[in-house]
């Protein structure tokens, strides 16, 4: 572990926190955490871990429970999330982060609660490093098989979320090795994108929305009454934020 992360501190200019959820479900719109784990690896700091499992506000699907092997019998005997979340927020705050397949996933969701607490804009500066798009470049698989490709060995204890971070973090490590890059090089820029979803892109400092009947039309030239329907409807707070300033 310790030279696991040693590894990575030597590739790193600013805090990354490396994380990975459990969740009742994979709608990320309105599924909640089970489990959670992430670890701040910074460059002259010692590393910080927090990992935990959660009494969600909504019942465990069947099928998750299967996959990550939490029931809602077993989660009802911890606490909720709200007596973590000032420490998760903690975790992120000011740091860059990483994971595997997060961009699709686990960042939406950890953005969606941090924000239904009252910490909003916590990773608009974070640099995303995302492990699983740099993976399929070589071969279109799940962390799994990513492991066993970059590691040579097989993962234990997988969908566990201590260990999927942690495995992450060798995966990381690989794969910056393999591309002779340090991870700021291989991550999203926080000036490139508004929030984690696709509705609204941005290319040469330009809003332009990404969706509907308005796809790949400046936000500033788009139908007011449009937007004014975005504003009304269910989408991230970042859209809307967005979409404010033209209205």
């Amino acid at each position: 572990m310790n030279e696991i992360i040693r590894n990575l501190s030597n590739k790193i200019t600013k805090p990354v926190t490396v994380f990975d959820l459990e969740t009742t479900d994979v709608d990320h719109n309105t599924c909640d955490i089970v489990q959670f784990y992430g670890c701040r690896v910074s460059k002259d700091k010692d590393p910080l871990e927090i990992s935990f499992i959660c009494k969600p506000r909504i019942p465990i699907e069947n099928g998750a429970a299967e996959v990550h092997g939490i029931t809602n019998e077993i989660a009802d005997t911890y606490s909720g999330i709200q007596t973590h979340i000032k420490r998760v927020y903690e975790l992120f705050a000011n740091a860059d982060v990483a994971g595997y397949n997060i961009k699709r996933f686990d960042l939406p969701v950890m953005d969606r609660i941090l924000r239904e607490f009252g910490f909003h804009d916590t990773f608009k500066d974070s640099y995303i490093y995302d492990a699983y798009p740099i993976y399929l470049t070589h071969s279109p698989r799940n962390l799994s098989e990513s492991y066993k490709y970059y590691l040579q060995k097989e993962l234990k204890d997988a969908h566990d979320a201590s260990a999927d971070s942690l495995a992450t973090i060798e995966i990381i490590n690989a794969q910056l090795d393999k591309e002779n890059k340090n991870l700021i090089d291989l991550s999203d820029n926080p000036n490139d994108r508004v929030g984690f979803s696709d509705h609204i892109i941005i290319e040469g400092g330009n809003h332009i929305i990404n969706f509907g009947k308005y796809k790949g039309t400046l936000v500033k030239d788009v139908d007011k009454g449009f937007l004014k329907w975005v504003l009304n409807k269910d989408f991230p707070e970042p859209v809307k934020s967005v979409i404010k300033r033209y209205v």
